[in-house]
């Protein structure tokens, strides 16, 4: 049997030493400071000579896993993991996605940390960090006090950035400027011709999402002189109420109620895009057109190119949110303990932006 070829016979192939195919092979340190054509000559090389490096190896060599965690706390009960109609999975998948995206020119992965029956997803990520399972963890919409409070006090040392996390901490936040989409749509409408809308949102009473956007949506309607009318569908609590057909579904029949009665609003503001769907379905049902009798908005632009006519959105930008975690995270972890600390209470606004669709029509 052929002897594998080692990192010596790779850097004779490429003219370098084996120091600077070391560099190049395991994005060490000084890997910026190599040229293109080195770096090109060295994985050529690699590639030609079938060479790979030994990840246990580096990892002990170096005490670098080159991968960073991504914590979801996708359920409450870790009884309904197995659950296959648990929640929606495209906005962890955009902001993956967008997190990878940074991570991958750095040689660096992602993987995915997810709540266990004896530990929640939080915990676990502590954990990995700390055993040096992964070199550092993004976590994503914390859901408790508890659990901020343990990641402000273990982010003194390790590096933890947390993406759309209100609750005030000394970590390094990516936040989503959620207000200011709510003040395009409404904008957006009004120059429209639009006074008279319908809100369709969860019907929910606790300081949540659905009640901030609520209250400012409220607050722009006033200021132009607009009326809202609520038409609320039951506040989603469980796992499978956030599974997109049952939302979709909740959303058209309570549309469908209202719609059989008399109304005066020419628009219906949707929560969401999956919302949104619920929605046009119940208007399309009700033999309506959309917008000729009613025009249609939704959030977060998931869906927005699937429907007929293309829906008028806010651009929820997961995928950017995902790639400015992804590039704080490489800088804390190639600045070390010095990029950590400067890192600390720093928040990075990601702003909203307009999806013109066809789905709202000018009013004379």
């Amino acid at each position: 049997m052929p002897e594998s070829p080692k990192l010596a016979d790779v850097a004779t192939a490429a003219g370098v030493s084996v120091t600077t195919a070391s560099v190049v092979l395991n994005h060490g340190k000084q890997y910026d400071r190599i040229s293109k054509d080195c770096v090109r000559r060295v994985n050529q090389a690699a590639e030609d000579l079938g060479y790979v490096p030994n990840y246990q190896m580096r990892t002990v060599r170096t005490g670098k896993t080159q991968t960073v965690g991504l914590v979801i706390e996708l359920v409450d009960n870790p009884d309904q993991l197995a659950n296959p109609r648990r929640s929606s999975r495209y906005y962890f998948h955009q902001i993956a996605d967008g997190i990878q995206t940074a991570l991958t020119p750095h040689g660096y992965y992602l993987m995915q940390i997810w709540p266990s029956p004896e530990r929640s997803a939080i915990e676990r990520g502590i954990r990995a960090t700390k055993s040096k399972r992964i070199d550092g963890m993004i976590a994503l919409q914390l859901s408790s006090d508890t659990q901020a409070k343990k990641l402000m006090e273990e982010s003194l040392n390790i590096p933890i950035i947390s993406l759309e996390e209100r609750q005030l901490t000394c970590i390094p936040t990516i936040l989503f400027d959620e207000m200011d989409g709510i003040t395009q749509l409404i904008e957006h409408l009004y120059e429209k011709g639009h006074r008279k809308m319908l809100w369709l949102s969860a019907d929910t009473t606790r300081p949540n999402r659905f009640v901030e956007r609520e209250r400012h949506m409220l607050k722009v309607m006033a200021s132009k002189g607009c009326q809202c009318e609520f038409c609320p569908y039951p506040e989603p609590t469980k796992p499978e109420d956030f599974y997109e057909p049952n939302l979709i579904e909740t959303a058209r029949e309570q549309v469908a109620k209202r719609l059989k009665k008399p109304y005066d609003f020419t628009a219906v503001i949707c929560y969401s895009d999956i919302i949104a769907i619920g929605a046009h379905r119940a208007i399309l049902q009700a033999g309506l057109r959309i917008p000729e009798d009613l025009s249609l908005t939704g959030y977060d632009a998931l869906f927005h190119e699937y429907l007929t006519p293309r829906l008028t959105t806010i651009d929820h930008r997961m995928f950017d949110m995902g790639l400015q975690a992804g590039k704080v995270m490489m800088k804390m972890l190639k600045g070390g303990r010095n990029a950590i600390r400067d890192m600390q209470n720093t928040i990075a606004m990601i702003q909203p932006e307009l999806v013109v669709g066809d789905s709202v029509k000018q009013l004379s």
